[in-house]
């Protein structure tokens, strides 16, 4: 629980690594779009199969057959705010 509380912040463990995911999705509006619903959804959703691709690929989604879900809380917690 400690972890999920400090790790989205700027004195977290992953910021680095949370930071360069952000400067992509910013990067590519088109993808921090799709992300930012998937985040917001409350069951998995279907993406186009590009984005999805490389959401998945990012490791920021899970894909369930044609459908994703976030991968993890934290990234939930993190883009929440900034996507």
């Amino acid at each position: 629980k400690q972890l999920l509380e400090e790790a989205p912040t700027p004195t977290g463990i992953y910021d680095h690594h949370l930071q360069n995911h952000l400067i992509t999705l910013q990067n590519n509006p088109e993808l921090a779009a799709a992300f930012a619903k998937v985040i917001k959804a409350k069951k998995p959703m279907q993406l186009e199969t590009i984005i999805a691709y490389k959401l998945a690929s990012m490791g920021l989604v899970k894909l369930q057959g044609k459908e994703a879900f976030p991968s993890c809380q934290l990234y939930c917690l993190y883009f929440s705010v900034v996507v």
